[in-house]
């Protein structure tokens, strides 16, 4: 590959403040452009040295594929400008891209677990006076976990142990949790449900009565879900999939 990628696939189109992902995630990028075939957004890749070496494809549910899949990515990144006393690494780009909302700190998009170690180092050499953190599903890794990427970005030097800076440390978990219960509801095609069946059906980690409730008011707050009385909450359209085709039912 070049030292810096320019020539990008034909149909690649600016995105509006009313792209589907922007709508259904709250999120907002500057410049962001569109796969034209697909729909997807498409996030550079870059190294420390800012050249654009890949291309991202995120599609609606934040998972990443590559323009050149089969290029190694070590030490590539997306980053989010902001405040850099603290650089958050992040493998998800929706994770990321949340963190970087809540915080307003940078924040790079590793993309895969195995990249992880390597951005963190490179974000330190060049950075020497900002405090890198990694970040996963909004929780600052605590000590040592059983996972490859949480070991290599110790032995890079990430700081695993951070408290999360300038941010309820419960909001980040709800949001996270919300995430999670609207994925399971797009699986079961579902166009309402009860926060009785989320504790009897949904997704393991939320079959409590506080976890489903904050998850519930998550969703209604970033306006997936609406409910009158708390009792029963209808999916919007921007909560359904990218084509909101398909059929729907009841829990």
């Amino acid at each position: 590959m070049s030292e810096n990628l320019k020539l990008l696939p034909e149909g690649v189109v600016p995105a509006s403040d009313s792209y589907t992902f922007f709508v259904r995630w709250k999120i907002k990028l500057p410049n962001a452009r569109i796969d034209g075939s697909s729909g997807r957004l498409m996030i550079p890749m870059r190294d420390t040295a800012r050249n654009v070496r890949n291309i991202a494809y995120i599609d609606i549910l934040g998972d990443a594929t590559f323009l050149h899949a089969d290029s190694d990515i070590r030490g590539l990144y997306y980053g989010l400008t902001g405040k850099k006393e603290v650089i958050g690494i992040a493998k998800n780009f929706l994770t990321g891209a949340e963190y970087h909302e809540l915080t307003g700190h940078a924040v790079a998009i590793a993309f895969r677990t195995e990249n992880v170690a390597p951005v963190a180092k490179a974000l330190q050499e060049k950075y020497l006076a900002a405090q890198v953190i990694l970040i996963e599903d909004y929780d600052i890794v605590p000590g040592p976990k059983p996972t490859v990427a949480t070991a290599e970005a110790r032995a890079a030097g990430a700081d695993t142990s951070a408290p999360l800076p300038e941010v309820d440390q419960k909001a980040p978990e709800a949001i996270s949790d919300a995430r999670e219960l609207l994925e399971w509801i797009n699986r079961k095609s579902l166009k309402a449900v009860t926060k009785k069946q989320v504790m009897q059906y949904g997704p393991n980690r939320i079959r409590n009565a506080m976890s489903a409730k904050a998850a519930l008011d998550t969703l209604v707050k970033k306006g997936w879900l609406v409910t009158e009385d708390e009792s029963r909450y209808h999916v919007t359209p921007i909560a359904l999939p990218a084509s909101g085709e398909g059929p729907q039912r009841s829990a």
